[in-house]
């Protein structure tokens, strides 16, 4: 018969309990680690687990319903987690349940709507009144002279407005997040496509065409705002001319100062005056989008069979390049993004995927509707 001391009879006892938890514990990860892979790469798996484990789908008949007419000619868009609708010059909010949860009085009836964060900027399309909204305040409202072509917002409520109609080709204003004028940019000679404020309100980029000459030339000049009220003509810090095939139509700027940069061929990243190419458009590439935060993404369509398509949904960090990807049954007709949201319309059903978790909410629509 063998004799244990009740100390080494409980430490064996302590590793043996540990040495099963850890098993646990390692198995558990393992079976994760399988089955996130296969909800990954299996359309067919993730959507079962979408249907009837995380019940990630729902019908529209299910959902809850906003009444709108057309004959009130509403606009709809998502900002603060609420959909707002502007009609009748009425910005009204409706919260996630669908109720009406406020609404702000607005002279816009053609409207430029702009959000980031937590500040919402709304202007007239080739008018002159422009708003920059935080919740459901009003923070500062404008007649800017001439007529405004387009907008920016930054998430500390820095304003860019671009605007046409004056002895300039173009007029860019900038303002800070309670009205006041920051440094003016007078274009002469090129058009301006598109602006933005960098995150910590230092620089100015403004996207410009130049039509003059038998060649079409996009560039994209960087403003330093602090330079910029002491001596104008030293401000520009940065120019970038970019080959004449390639068409600027967006920029956005991303944490640490990135600049994205869309063209009608490929996304390039700015950043203290080096250029990268991030991604090259192919004739498969149906979608591509620079204003999800901190990323920016592309789709490309695959057929698989004579009548069946699928996409890949590919979406990279500007600043480490890690690439999330999402595959779907089907084309898009359109998408849209927020924040870290990006919606697919897919025609009878809508997709929303939030980059953050790689995790996907879906709607069906009845045919035909």
């Amino acid at each position: 018969m063998e004799y244990y001391e009740i100390e080494d009879y409980q430490e064996k006892k302590l590793n043996k309990k540990k040495l099963i938890k850890t098993i646990v514990i390692g198995t558990s990860l393992l079976i994760f680690i399988v089955l996130f892979a296969i909800y990954v790469g299996n359309a067919e798996f993730r959507g079962w687990i979408d249907k009837y484990i995380l019940h990630k789908e729902i019908t529209e008949s299910a959902g809850n319903i906003i009444t709108i007419s057309q004959d009130d000619n509403p606009n709809i868009w998502g900002y603060d987690n609420n959909i707002v609708i502007l009609r009748k010059n009425l910005l009204e909010y409706y919260n996630s349940s669908g109720y009406l949860d406020g609404n702000i009085s607005v002279n816009i009836s053609n409207p430029i709507f702009k959000t980031n964060g937590k500040y919402l900027c709304l202007a007239e399309k080739d008018g002159n009144k422009i708003y920059l909204i935080s919740g459901k305040n009003i923070v500062w409202q404008k007649d800017i002279e001439g007529t405004i072509s387009n907008v920016n917002v930054n998430k500390n409520g820095h304003v860019s407005v671009i605007v046409t109609g004056t002895t300039h080709k173009a007029i860019v204003y900038t303002y800070d997040n309670v009205g006041n004028p920051l440094p003016t940019v007078y274009l002469s000679s090129t058009h301006a496509m598109d602006t933005d404020i960098s995150q910590d309100n230092k620089q100015l980029a403004i996207a410009e065409i130049n039509s003059a000459g038998n060649v079409i030339q996009s560039s994209i000049r960087i403003i330093d705002l602090d330079i910029a009220k002491e001596n104008a003509s030293e401000a520009e810090i940065y120019r970038y001319s970019s080959d004449a095939k390639d068409i600027i139509t967006s920029i956005k700027y991303q944490n640490d100062n990135v600049l994205s940069c869309m063209m009608d061929n490929k996304i390039v990243t700015i950043k203290e005056k080096n250029v990268k190419t991030r991604v090259d458009f192919e004739a498969e590439t149906t979608f591509a989008d620079i204003h999800l935060d901190n990323y920016f993404m592309k789709i490309n369509k695959k057929t698989t069979g004579i009548f069946t398509s699928e996409s890949n949904v590919e979406i990279t960090n500007v600043n480490n390049e890690k690439l999330n990807l999402y595959k779907l049954e089907g084309v898009p007709k359109n998408i849209t993004t927020y924040n870290d949201v990006i919606g697919i319309n897919l025609g009878t059903e809508v997709h929303f995927i939030r980059n953050k978790w790689m995790a996907c909410k879906k709607i069906y629509f009845n045919k035909g509707n």
